[in-house]
């Protein structure tokens, strides 16, 4: 064998170890197989607790869509939710869903129906209505709301369609607060014929998922011409939305002179901010002005938020040369009151030679920003090319996205998403294929690593990862950079459990549990003593956007998301009695309610609340077991419930009175607790609380016990003192008179400190019951005083005493409440007078 060959032998075994080894590859996180092969995903929607929507559509023959909304509602823990809505449930007309070609700087070519996720359970679409679509002058854009279940609400009408030299404009995007989405959504667009633009504010979704249209407006510029753009842009804080506005005095579909004054001003750029509790207008602010050598114009514009520097920044897409359509990428930053800060042209680099046929960018949470072009492939109008690039947070470009460029999707729209937690998904799918997938890739952190994973914060009471810290403590604390106000966020207190959190207490800034320091630099929250009720549990601290703002600029940071603040409470052990009954109480509306019910729906109504109520303390479910009697409480109008809580069998889980405690706490704020977030919890009457059942089968049995043996006892010394000489039967029977009084008078203190332990002196009327029986203990204190005296064994004056009782205590004592101590009291009176009367007369007789 010769050189040659051998080399050639060499070289094949070299190219079979090649191809043998692995490739790697980006790995689907989530696949999915649509049952029909036709469908092809057109759009990725996400949302702020991480769930996402995927639109799926199918072509028809005639270029349009089918008319129906066809969607994938995928949930975080990969369930996944498939709704179909026909055309005639959604109530809008079939062309919608027909693309038709459309002049001005939009997309080549659109749908007038538009989808958008928004608060989660809620999706928003905008469409065009009107008699027909040649009707221009009756065209309208609309909105409904489409909840995860698939229900439609609402028609709510948005404003007049644009119209330019003939040719309707279909809605543009609709760019919503992702970071505070309950604020509701700003819808803006051109108004034509005009220097205007129109602009409308929706609110939230109430109870029943209807949106209000709180406020309309208008914004008038100069030299708005044809191939203007704007942007609207989700503010910081503060309650206001912004608009991005570049006026074109120029436009790549009109012919440029070439005579023209190279010293015409060309896109200038313009910001806008209104205020959402005033509406009030600021600006418009100039932010910026090219030159016109040579001829420019705008080919697309996005903007967004620097979540650290608590600025605005735009990316605009300039094309220089309108023949050989050449770009450059210009990025603009300013601030809330309109002051550029810096701009920045980016040259030499393969973004400019792009022809651009979308553009978004995406703030990211870490620092940074996400700009992504659409490029329109020539070969395959059915596809176009995405590019990815990724810039830190001085806006210098960083390289391609994880994906790597180009990334091949088909058809038009957004196929990708960022979720909260700095995480890019994207669609794969290939024509033609029933099965897509969901890749992710964590994007780059540009930010520098701070214990919180917030800069605004630079420490906290107790510290990140405390593994001991009191148990009940009594507040949390957090120590800010820069001076800070207090605002409408939320702050929420989370306890992991297995891989649930169990909501402990939620309130805004503005709660009076929030104490602001008086140097504006720390906020100190009270913390309801149940909160950190469990040994060794693992606790986390979610603070919501707008929870605080800058003091200086008034606008809001990002706040803290679960599991960046967390610690753990200490171990130790408790000696107090474990196995006990609960009474609670339910409102007057559910108490009617549960009246109402069948005896099968009351022991599921009571199930259902055991269950709840282990998820709020937290403590196994077993640990709960309704009882079926219940007892009427405010003068009827409201039920009593009882619950018995079972021994634990762990000392570091919860003994029964802590969690009656704890209930009583839980109940008492439940506004703020997760009392509230279930049904059957919700019907608990605050006023009332929780307090613990006592009943002679159960807390009194030695008390019983002993008072059964007392009896027996006075019944002998009777009996012996009426067998007795004379001159031993006063001795004795004012020792049993003393006896029986001082006992009766024992067990009404007893009834006085159960009664007002039970909370029943703060329900209605109860001052005029604790009157009556405290009156009682006058009388039984008289008795006392008078028995006191041995020669008063032949008064009558104790005897009337005892009668009074019966009508000033003891009947009050039974109309309040019914329970052992009152039957005790009452038998303790009954044989007094039995004693004073009976037994005295007997003696008179022998």
């Amino acid at each position: 064998m010769n050189s040659l060959q051998k080399i050639i032998i060499i070289l094949f075994l070299i190219s079979i170890l090649i191809l043998c080894l692995p490739i790697h590859q980006s790995k689907a996180e989530f696949v999915y197989t649509e049952s029909d092969p036709e469908l092809e995903v057109v759009k990725l929607e996400t949302y702020k607790d991480k769930s996402i929507i995927i639109r799926v559509v199918k072509q028809l023959e005639t270029g349009c869509r089918e008319p129906a909304l066809r969607l994938r509602i995928i949930y975080e823990n990969g369930t996944v939710t498939p709704l179909y809505i026909s055309q005639q449930e959604l109530d809008i007309p079939e062309w919608n869903f027909c693309r038709v070609e459309m002049g001005y700087h939009r997309i080549k070519g659109s749908y007038a129906l538009r989808l958008y996720s928004w608060i989660p359970n809620y999706l928003i679409i905008t469409y065009m209505n009107g008699t027909s679509y040649t009707d221009q002058e009756n065209m309208s854009v609309f909105v409904k709301l489409i909840t995860w279940s698939g229900e439609v609400i609402g028609d709510q009408y948005v404003g007049p369609a644009y119209i330019v030299n003939g040719i309707i404009q279909y809605p543009i995007e609709t760019h919503f607060d992702r970071v505070q989405p309950e604020r509701g959504f700003f819808y803006a667009d051109f108004l034509s014929g005009t220097n205007f633009i129109y602009w409308v504010h929706f609110s939230a979704p109430n109870e029943y998922g209807i949106i209000t249209r709180l406020k309309a407006g208008t914004i008038e510029l100069e030299n708005m011409l044809y191939g203007s753009f704007f942007y609207t842009i989700p503010t910081l804080g503060g309650g206001d939305f912004g608009i991005v506005v570049v006026n074109s005095t120029i436009s790549y579909d009109i012919p440029v002179d070439g005579n023209l004054d190279p010293l015409h001003k060309q896109l200038q750029t313009y910001a806008i901010f209104i205020s959402q509790n005033t509406y009030e207008q600021r600006g418009p602010y100039l932010l910026h002005n090219f030159g016109a050598t040579p001829a420019l114009s705008l080919r697309e514009l996005a903007c967004g938020i620097d979540y650290y520097e608590l600025n605005y920044n735009c990316f605009l897409v300039v094309r220089t040369n309108l023949t050989e359509r050449s770009h450059f990428l210009t990025k603009i930053t300013f601030t809330v009151d309109g002051s550029k800060t810096v701009d920045q042209t980016y040259e030499n680099n393969e973004i400019n030679s792009l022809n651009v046929h979308e553009i978004y960018m995406e703030s990211l949470h870490y620092g940074g920003y996400l700009l992504i072009l659409h490029r329109y492939n020539e070969l395959n109008e059915t596809f176009e090319d995405l590019y990815g690039y990724m810039f830190d947070r001085e806006a210098k470009l960083r390289g391609p996205w994880p994906f790597g460029n180009p990334l091949a999707k088909p058809a038009l729209g957004r196929r990708y998403g960022i979720l909260k937690n700095n995480t890019l998904t994207a669609i794969n799918q290939k024509p033609s294929d029933p099965i897509w997938s969901i890749e992710s890739k964590s994007l780059t952190n540009f930010i520098e690593f701070v214990s919180y994973k917030n800069p605004n914060i630079i420490s906290t009471d107790p510290l990140n990862n405390d593994p001991k810290i009191p148990l009940r403590k009594a507040s949390i604390t957090i120590f800010f950079k820069n001076e800070i106000a207090l605002s409408n966020g939320n702050i929420t207190i989370f306890q992991y459990q297995g891989s649930e959190k169990v909501l402990k207490q939620s309130h805004s800034g503005l709660h009076p549990n929030c104490i602001l320091g008086d140097d504006h630099k720390s906020v100190t929250i009270k913390m309801l003593d149940s909160n950190f009720n469990i040994p060794n549990g693992t606790y986390t601290v979610e603070l919501s956007h707008e929870f605080f703002v800058d003091k200086l600029t008034r606008l809001a940071p990002l706040g803290l998301q679960a599991g960046d603040w967390n610690f753990t409470t200490e171990f130790k052990l408790d000696e107090y009695r474990d196995s006990v009954d609960v009474v609670l109480g339910l409102t007057e509306d559910a108490s009617t309610y549960f009246k109402n019910l069948t005896l099968e729906d009351k022991a599921s109504f009571l199930n259902q609340m055991s269950i709840d109520l282990t998820k709020t303390i937290p403590t196994e479910p077993t640990r709960f077991i309704p009882i079926q009697e219940t007892q009427n409480h405010d003068n009827a109008n409201k039920l009593l419930i009882s619950i018995k809580i079972r021994q634990r069998d762990d000392p570091f889980k919860l003994n029964g009175m802590m969690i009656i405690r704890d209930l009583n706490t839980l109940i008492k704020n439940k506004e703020i607790t997760g009392i509230s977030r279930f049904e059957s919890t919700n019907m608990l009457d605050e006023e009332f609380g929780s307090v613990i059942r006592k009943s002679v089968s159960g807390n009194y049995k030695v008390e019983v016990s002993l008072l059964a043996a007392f009896f027996g006892i006075i019944l002998l010394l009777n009996f012996y003192a009426c067998c007795s000489k004379l001159e031993q039967q006063n001795s004795i029977f004012v020792a049993i008179k003393i006896s029986l009084a001082t006992l009766d008078f024992i067990f009404d203190v007893w009834f006085i400190a159960t009664y007002i332990d039970a909370k029943a002196a703060t329900s209605a009327g109860s001052l005029d019951k604790t009157i009556f029986t405290t009156l009682g203990l006058f009388i039984d204190t008289e008795s006392f005083k008078l028995i006191k005296d041995w020669n008063a064994i032949t008064s009558n004056v104790d005897q009337r005493s005892y009668w009074s009782k019966y009508v000033f205590q003891d009947i009050p004592q039974l109309i309040i409440q019914y329970n052992a101590l009152i039957v005790i009291s009452i038998t303790l009176n009954s044989l007094l007078i039995f004693h004073s009367t009976v037994i005295r007369k007997i003696m008179t007789q022998l």
